[in-house]
């Protein structure tokens, strides 16, 4: 695409690639119960991203238990050459996976691979519930303090990332998850770094959060647009540690006050690019 449209240059950022990433995820998930026992699943994009390729090929395993299937590389008929394929192994599960670079093969360029199902057609696929992991009480006990009313939600660890949504929905949750691939329920609350909690965005602008937890930090509009745009904030904290920054009482995200400097952690894919208009 970059050859054909240079202006496709310009729409690639790390967030798109999670975006595409998660985008594959659905689409598989949905088709998945499509194919047959034993049947053959045929995986093939036009990107070089490993989130999108060898990350998913790792995925449909650990997701659906499918077999990952090697390809032999025959020649071409006509030239008796080599098709000038790379094959390459996915991280965790060695799956197989083939990458054709233009100047190698012919054509644009793609990724593909083959996998095999092995579960029964009928059966209902059987999603891992990702949210059931064995939690220390001491690390639920120090998330509890970063929310309101925190005896009414249920915690979930989703990888690193800790999560908490209501306990009324805890029971349909267990359900859905037996039969649906869910990529994320509740409030993102953050990160644990041994005792101390790396807030995420999602529990900045959350009317769960208990703001008496954190440093407060009002900004002026010029500040506020300053944070927006991830940029330096002129501004000589007195305080030390995660702050939330409002601007007019109203939360905007987090930022790190350090003695000599303030790390503006505003996600950065959805910063202001533009010039904000005069107030």
């Amino acid at each position: 695409m970059f050859r054909k449209d240079p202006a496709a240059m310009n729409e690639w950022s790390e967030a798109n690639v999670n975006l595409c990433h998660q985008r594959q995820e659905r689409i598989l998930a949905d088709v998945y119960p499509a194919l047959k026992e034993d049947g053959y699943l045929i995986y093939s994009t036009c990107s070089y991203s490993h989130q999108e390729n060898e990350e998913i090929l790792d995925w449909l395993c650990d997701t659906f238990n499918m077999e990952s299937l090697p390809i032999p590389m025959v020649r071409q008929t006509h030239h008796d050459k080599e098709w000038g394929i790379v094959e390459t192994r996915s991280e965790k599960h060695q799956a197989f996976g083939y990458r054709f670079y233009p100047g190698q093969a012919k054509g644009e360029g793609l990724f593909a691979a083959c996998l095999k199902k092995k579960e029964q057609a009928d059966d209902a696929p059987s999603f891992k519930a990702k949210g059931h992991q064995k939690l220390a009480l001491q690390e639920i006990e120090i998330v509890k303090r970063y929310l309101i009313e925190p005896e009414n939600y249920y915690y979930n660890k989703i990888n690193d990332d800790w999560l908490a949504i209501n306990r009324i929905h805890k029971e349909s949750l267990d359900t859905l998850q037996r039969y649906l691939y869910i990529k994320k329920s509740g409030v993102r609350i953050g990160k644990l770094m041994g005792k101390d909690l790396v807030p995420d965005h999602e529990l900045a602008l959350s009317i769960h959060t208990n703001k008496d937890a954190f440093l407060q930090t009002e900004l002026t509009y010029e500040q506020a647009i300053q944070y927006l745009r991830r940029e330096n904030i002129d501004i000589n904290p007195t305080d030390k540690g995660w702050s939330l920054m409002c601007f007019e009482g109203e939360p905007l995200g987090w930022a790190k006050l350090l003695p000599n400097r303030i790390n503006n952690y505003y996600p950065k894919e959805i910063r202001i690019l533009a010039s904000p208009p005069t107030p």
